[in-house]
């Protein structure tokens, strides 16, 4: 850790957490939608997603198709192989009715992301302990700093 350089000689060990990572959302994003279009996945921007429809085959326990309303407002049946729900918070509203219950509730957070003047100096990670009330991220010469979400409906401290 950069920030830390000045304190190496004080420094007896560190700790690694596999789990916590951070990357660059846009840019992962925008590759996962290219390679899903380059294998036929088909995004539809600009509609409204009013119903998920279960199959009235009862054997066969799946979405049977999407209903939405579409940029022109025009209702639409959308039939698939596959759907993918990635609705954030509003998930849970569209899952409901078909007997799926997800545990994914909003919050309420706040970032701020600066320019970094040195580089060498700049946090990689936000170092870990019960005192540290907010998240660092250092990404193409910027940092992004992100307190606690707030979540009145979770225990998640970290979201």
């Amino acid at each position: 850790e950069p920030a830390l350089a000045h304190i190496r000689p004080q420094l007896a060990g560190a700790t690694f957490t596999a789990e916590d990572e951070s990357g660059d959302a846009n840019a992962f994003t925008r590759e996962l939608a290219r390679l899903c279009e380059a294998a036929g996945v088909q995004f539809r921007v600009g509609h409204h997603i009013t119903a998920l429809r279960k199959s009235s085959d009862k054997a066969r326990d799946r979405i049977d198709h999407v209903e939405v309303t579409n940029a022109e407002g025009r209702f639409e049946r959308v039939r698939g192989d596959a759907f993918v729900l990635a609705m954030g918070s509003f998930s849970p509203l569209l899952a409901q009715p078909l007997g799926i219950q997800l545990p994914i509730y909003p919050a309420k957070g706040y970032s701020v992301t600066m320019p970094v003047k040195d580089a060498s100096k700049a946090h990689q990670v936000m170092p870990d302990g019960r005192r540290v009330q907010a998240r660092v991220l250092t990404l193409h010469q910027r940092t992004r700093r992100r307190p606690p979400a707030h979540c009145g409906h979770c225990r998640a401290q970290w979201l």
